[in-house]
């Protein structure tokens, strides 16, 4: 609910960090920005600018980027812990 209220106001922007395949898969996240979690491991700055929220499947490739980012000195990035799963399970 947090995450929600975050996201709806514009306080942060969602990073779907899942591949091609598991975004179809779903769960669909509305306006969420797609970026290759191995992409952003390996260059941090490839990450938009601003507030962010990171997000996979599972929680563990977020977590991944997040610790690169926060290495490279970004300092206002944070991960959906337990993943997209979590978020949409009821």
């Amino acid at each position: 609910a947090a995450l929600a209220a975050l996201l709806a106001r514009g306080d942060a922007a969602l990073v779907d960090l899942r591949t091609a395949w598991e975004q179809r898969a779903g769960p669909r996240v509305e306006g969420a920005r797609a970026v290759a979690w191995a992409e952003a491991v390996a260059d941090p700055a490839v990450l938009p600018d601003g507030p962010l929220v990171l997000a996979c499947r599972t929680g563990l490739r977020s977590e991944l980027v997040l610790r690169a980012a926060l290495a490279s000195g970004r300092d206002d990035v944070a991960h959906l812990d337990g993943g997209l799963l979590t978020w949409a399970t009821p």
